[in-house]
């Protein structure tokens, strides 16, 4: 089962080059809209029978009294600023790259897509292993995955439940506040209906935050209400240079007579 899901975007020289060289650009989580989004403080209060629980867990049987005649360690705070500030540039390292299962949300088109002036590109996705996945090209990261002989990353559908930050605790190995972190949102954000590559920028190189995709997966380009012949032309060239352009459906959106949007094939 094929699925399309849909990038909102301005049309500029970012946006140009991504298409014409086929990646996605992923941000940080403090570049993402919701200041909230993707927020994971790191809680490292423990009592002894947390202690003991993180030893087990973790197979360290074998240092037990070591660790606990030691225990002293893990309250110091030299050492725990140390964690903290490894973990915040851990967090730094993670890119997102968000993308919608709708095309025709007019929010969307007016804060993502420049007012109507801009554009929506559509990545087709198949599903497996009960995810949709999207084929990229091979790169070196641990959320690029094997799928048979197909390089992959898994799209994770965001869910609309968070009402509070839930902090990490290594001790207490609550995973479900790191699931939370990047797959939870306020309810307000619904109508974005979104999902998510996760990615890690292994290096400071630039080139490191953007993810590149197998050409067949960008399947539609719909130009906004507002889009100027000469941009049209201007992304159309781009895809034309670079992609099977038999493989890809043009639209242009038009107004449908009462408040929504519809959208029309094109021909160039």
């Amino acid at each position: 089962m094929n699925k399309i899901f849909y990038k909102y975007r301005q049309i500029n020289n970012n946006t140009i080059d991504s298409i014409r060289n086929n990646y996605f650009y992923c941000s940080q989580p403090s570049q993402l809209n919701d200041w909230n989004d993707s927020e994971l403080p790191v809680s490292y209060d423990f009592d002894m029978s947390s202690f003991l629980d993180w030893i087990y867990r973790n197979g360290y049987d074998a240092f037990k009294d070591q660790l606990v005649n030691n225990i002293d360690i893990f309250s110091n705070k030299a050492i725990l600023n140390e964690l903290e500030e490894k973990h915040k540039k851990l967090n730094q390292g993670l890119r997102i790259f968000c993308l919608s299962e709708v095309w025709n949300d007019s929010q969307m088109w007016g804060h993502y897509a420049e007012s109507n002036y801009g554009i929506c590109l559509g990545y087709k996705a198949y599903f497996n292993y009960n995810a949709f996945l999207l084929k990229v090209l091979k790169q070196d990261n641990p959320f690029i995955v094997k799928d048979g002989d197909k390089k992959v990353m898994v799209l994770l559908k965001v869910y609309y439940d968070k009402t509070e930050i839930h902090p990490f605790n290594l001790f207490q190995g609550n995973q479900e506040a790191l699931i939370e972190a990047f797959r939870s949102k306020e309810e307000k954000w619904s109508y974005e209906k979104e999902y998510r590559l996760v990615y890690m920028n292994t290096s400071a190189v630039a080139e490191n935050k953007k993810v590149y995709y197998d050409k067949r997966v960008l399947a539609e380009v719909i130009f906004g209400i507002r889009t100027t012949e000469d941009k049209m032309k201007e992304v159309y060239d781009a895809v034309f240079g670079n992609y099977d352009i038999s493989r890809i459906i043009f639209y242009k959106l038009e107004k449908d007579g009462t408040l929504g949007i519809r959208r029309e094939k094109i021909d160039f």
